[in-house]
């Protein structure tokens, strides 16, 4: 037996048979998600590597701060990726993608696809607290404080990054208008899983009864700053703030709070219509 008939036989035997694509959007408790899915899935496993994907974007595009100048190109970038894995028929894809439109059409009939989403105000300062403390030669490293950041453009765009990765890449780049918005929460209806992360016993649930894994969701990443820090430098005006640049994303949110409630019911049978948000 050759060793590619011997690897595909393997699969077969020893992985779920379900395919999963989880859309992983950053500092929403995705790397603790992601180490109980991929203990399911120990052959036929894709993940991105966010870095490496980055970094190759950037040398492809030719810009020099992805953040700065053209953010977009890198989730352009990665959607090729993303289609690739899908094509290549791995048990498992995941990673920083954003939603495709391309991908998932082509291939709903042979994956699930997953996300899992964080209140937006949590989501902000956890991102902020986390990037800001990484090393001075990461990418992602945050060098102002947080008031500063609160005002900043690469602030205010992640006050609708959910709008943007689930929505849909625009020419425009308004992801706080009411169209970008309903194409948001449109694509947010097309996951076959769908939760939060406050309500990991829901998402258990959904993985169980969709997919047949059953998983214990552990807790990865933790904020490298603590409470009383954090507690000191969001003052009640910082917060206010957030608050309203997060709002597109907080829309958002409480479709998927209601989602995940809705897929975890007791009444809910894989074959039951979901209700619309939009």
């Amino acid at each position: 037996m050759s060793l590619q008939r011997l690897k595909t036989f393997s699969t077969q035997l020893l992985e779920p048979k379900n395919r999963l694509c989880f859309i992983h959007i950053a500092k929403c408790g995705g790397v603790s998600i992601n180490q109980a899915i991929r203990k399911k899935y120990l052959i036929s496993y894709s993940r991105l590597n966010a870095r490496a994907s980055l970094e190759s974007a950037r040398i492809s595009e030719g810009f020099e701060d992805p953040f700065a100048d053209d953010y977009e190109a890198v989730l352009r970038f990665r959607e090729k990726l993303l289609l690739y894995e899908l094509e290549k028929g791995h048990g498992f894809v995941s990673g920083h993608y954003a939603f495709s439109e391309k991908a998932y059409a082509r291939h709903r009939s042979r994956y699930q696809f997953m996300t899992i989403l964080r209140d937006p105000v949590a989501r902000f300062l956890s991102s902020y607290f986390f990037n800001s403390s990484k090393t001075a030669d990461s990418p992602w490293k945050i060098r102002v404080g947080l008031e500063d950041y609160v005002q900043s453009a690469e602030g205010r765009r992640l006050g609708c990054d959910y709008v943007r990765l689930l929505g849909g890449l625009r020419e425009d780049r308004s992801y706080d208008s009411e169209e970008a918005i309903r194409n948001a929460r449109s694509n947010l209806q097309k996951f076959d899983i769908c939760g939060v992360i406050e309500e990991t016993d829901h998402l258990v649930r959904q993985l169980r009864e969709r997919c047949g894994l059953k998983v214990k969701i552990g807790r990865k990443n933790k904020s490298p700053v603590s409470a009383g820090e954090r507690k000191r430098v969001v003052t009640d005006e910082i917060r206010s703030e957030i608050e309203r640049i997060c709002a597109p994303d907080l829309i958002l949110y409480k479709d998927a709070l209601a989602r995940s409630a809705y897929r975890a019911s007791e009444s809910l049978s894989a074959t039951d219509p979901l209700p619309h948000q939009v």
